[in-house]
């Protein structure tokens, strides 16, 4: 008779788990998944398009990072240090970029390790209705919209940017399985 309620415990138990206690736990997991897209998402704002004019360079499709640079910007390692990691992470993807906007026009290329993913650019042909400051990492999408910017001396904001950046790319396809049966012999 003891083995009986001990099993009906048991059972009793599995059902509740199942039935209340996983579904609660996914429920919590998600509604605070749910809670940090809404905040992220709030932190992105409209703040003003930008363009390029007689450059030839068709940046719309791309999501970008971009800078003003000059001699100053040139010797800082920390800013060189922060677009090399943001190329490591994110230079894989064909839809991602990171503009250097010159603002001296006898400014040499910054040392970068991959310069694939980098596009030059004189301030002279570059327009935004917002006025870009040194030491500011800027944040576009890919209708050429400036997002939000960030201090690239302060590492907090540089994590909240990368996290930007991760939700406004757009999802990659993922590669299908495809599984081709063997013939028969």
């Amino acid at each position: 008779m003891a083995k009986l309620g001990v099993s009906k415990f048991i059972q009793i138990s599995g059902l509740l788990l199942l039935l209340v206690v996983l579904p609660l736990v996914s429920w919590y997991y998600l509604n605070r998944g749910y809670d940090y897209q809404l905040q992220a998402r709030s932190e992105l704002k409209d703040l003003g398009a930008w363009s390029v004019d007689s450059s030839g360079i068709d940046t719309v499709g791309y999501t970008g990072i971009f800078t003003i640079v000059n001699q100053d910007s040139f010797r800082d390692s920390l800013l060189r240090q922060t677009l090399n990691k943001l190329i490591e992470q994110f230079g894989e993807r064909p839809d991602f970029l990171v503009g250097l906007i010159k603002s001296d026009i006898n400014v040499s290329t910054l040392d970068l390790s991959d310069t694939s993913r980098v596009i030059y650019l004189d301030k002279v042909n570059f327009h935004s209705e917002l006025s870009f400051l040194d030491g500011m990492l800027y944040l576009s999408d890919r209708k050429g919209t400036v997002r939000n910017s960030y201090n690239y001396r302060s590492m907090a904001e540089i994590r909240r940017m990368v996290e930007h950046i991760a939700l406004i790319l757009p999802q990659q396809p993922s590669s299908d399985i495809i599984f081709v049966p063997e013939s028969e012999k």
